[in-house]
C-alpha cells in the first residue's frame, strides 16, 4: 500500500508534514478538518500505532509537537496526499 503525507497546521500557525506508510491514515484523519490536540493524538495513534517501524517513527515525530500545546487546542489537517 502506498504511503501518505499529511500536513498539520498547529495552533501557533506553523505547518508540519508527516509521513504515514499506509493510506489508512486517510480513513482516520480528514483533510480540511480541525481536531482537538487530544483527538489528533488518539486518531494518530490508532492509525500509526499498529503499523511498521516507519509508522512508529512518524508517531514519534508527531507526539512531541502535539504535546507542546494544550490538549483542547486545535490543529488542522490541511492536506492528505500520496507520498512519491
Amino acid at each position: 500500500m502506498r504511503g501518505v503525507l499529511f500536513d498539520v497546521r498547529w495552533p501557533d500557525g506553523t505547518l508540519t508534514t508527516f509521513y504515514a506508510p499506509s493510506a489508512i491514515i486517510g480513513m482516520i484523519l480528514e483533510a480540511d478538518r480541525s481536531y482537538a490536540i487530544d483527538e489528533l493524538v488518539t486518531r494518530s495513534r490508532a492509525a500509526l500505532g499498529a503499523a511498521s517501524e516507519r509508522a512508529a517513527a512518524a508517531l514519534a515525530d508527531l507526539l512531541p509537537r502535539a504535546h507542546a500545546f494544550g490538549m483542547q487546542d486545535r490543529a488542522r489537517i490541511e492536506r492528505l496526499r500520496p507520498a512519491d
